[in-house]
């Protein structure tokens, strides 16, 4: 699948759990209910246009995207794309 486009993600998200639990923020997060909102507005965003995305904190691999999984969304490393 080729990508429309690309996003590079920094603070949004720190951990892949994020992704099924988009509502979870960590301690770095200044205000935990904005951070949560956020993340979900982008991760619709992107499992929408099925964008690429670099998400820095995640470490390797880090490049993938993220798609629909019922109320959440699942972060699937580019290595692993079908």
């Amino acid at each position: 699948m080729r990508a429309r486009a690309m996003l590079t993600i920094g603070d949004i998200a720190h951990q892949p759990i994020q992704a099924a639990a988009p509502d979870w923020s960590s301690k770095y997060c200044a205000d935990p209910k904005q951070s949560a909102a956020t993340r979900r507005r982008i991760f619709e965003y992107c499992a929408a246009r099925q964008c690429l995305m670099l998400l820095v904190h995640f470490g390797w691999p880090c490049c993938g995207r993220i798609v629909r999984a019922g109320e959440a969304f699942r972060f699937i490393p580019s290595d692993r794309e079908p």
